[in-house]
């Protein structure tokens, strides 16, 4: 990734909707319909693999949140312990994201499904779901509402 792109990762933080999608999306994200999305203020879409991301469309991603495509532990623990992880995330269609949750490598959020304000998604998330909580696990049904 370019010094360009890096750049426009920092400007996309600061930025104001609904200039905050373009920028994403110029930095690498990929979307199905970029014009039906809506990414607050304050959200960090991976800064050194944002086009590990995949965002559907009718997708609203509160302020605050994190996608993160792939950690990278300190050289010393990766020798010995954890080597570093990069892999897709990917939102599906008809998605709410609520504030400050982060959603981590490898990890799918259906068509339908609902993440709750603060929640840390380490699995994939079904259709119609609700999730909340740290880590997230299944609150509700969307079919059931």
């Amino acid at each position: 990734m370019g010094l360009y792109e890096k750049f426009l990762g920092i400007l996309a933080y600061y930025m104001v909707p609904p200039y905050t999608t373009h920028l994403h999306k110029h930095r690498g994200v990929r979307f199905t319909d970029a014009s039906s999305v809506f990414i607050g203020s304050n959200v960090t879409i991976d800064r050194t693999y944002p086009e590990f991301v995949t965002i559907g469309e009718n997708v609203m991603i509160s302020p605050g949140t994190s996608l993160i495509a792939h950690s990278s532990p300190p050289t010393s623990m990766k020798e010995r312990f954890l080597p570093a992880a990069q892999d897709e995330v990917t939102i599906g269609d008809n998605v709410y994201i609520g504030g400050d949750a982060t959603i981590l490598p490898g990890v799918t959020i259906n068509d339908w499904s609902v993440v709750g304000a603060g929640s840390v998604v380490t699995k994939d998330v079904p259709k119609y779901k609700i999730v909340a909580g740290n880590p997230a696990e299944v609150i509700g049904d969307l079919r059931e509402k």
